[in-house]
């Protein structure tokens, strides 16, 4: 954990030095921002995934940048439930799982084209893809998934930054994050 705070403040003070040098500048353009109803409505369920927070999107064989519409995206949640809704209600016996991932292929919102997936136990309950287990974690410990990329040098193998979380009490905001993992995801197992 240290490597990585020292890594991030080296990072930090090489782009303000840079900056007060003149060496970056960044000019803030005109936006607007305005609602998307037809990707909003790729999330309406009602039944299996119906919802997740957390929300991360990776191109799987692409550089990042402008949407390619021949590509693949893979779409990562973190908290994620899983069951029937009724009446935008969830129907009693429904599951939290701690992740989950979408794939969508292209750019456009097309229900057709997006597919939603989460892992299940040996006896077919709903189950977090990625749990903590290596030296450092403990029980009841689950990832928050954060952010990832792909490494085109490495044979497109996924690399995401993974929290660890640890409930402190009863409450909902209860936990503390003592530790992260780099998930290690090689292709083909993406």
């Amino acid at each position: 954990m240290k490597q990585i705070l020292a890594i991030i403040f080296f990072l930090i003070g090489t782009f303000a030095s840079n900056s007060v040098q003149g060496q970056h500048q960044f000019k803030l353009e005109n936006f607007t921002v305005e609602a998307a109803p037809e990707w909003t409505d790729l999330f309406y369920r009602n039944s299996g995934w119906f919802g997740a927070d957390g929300i991360f999107s990776i191109a799987l064989h692409a550089n990042e940048g402008p949407c390619d519409p021949n590509q693949k995206y893979m779409l990562y949640f973190s908290d994620t439930y899983i069951g029937e809704v009724e009446d935008g209600k969830p129907k009693p016996g429904y599951k939290m799982v701690n992740n989950s991932v979408a794939y969508l292929s292209g750019c456009e919102p097309d229900p057709e084209k997006i597919t939603f997936q989460y892992n299940r136990d040996s006896e077919g309950t709903p189950s977090s893809y990625f749990v903590p287990s290596n030296s450092k974690s403990k029980k009841g410990q689950y990832y928050w998934l954060g952010d990832g990329f792909v490494n085109k040098v490495n044979g497109d193998t996924m690399y995401i930054f993974a929290y660890h979380v640890e409930m402190t009490g009863p409450n909902v905001f209860d936990f503390a994050e003592p530790d992260v993992s780099i998930l290690v995801i090689p292709p083909g197992e993406q």
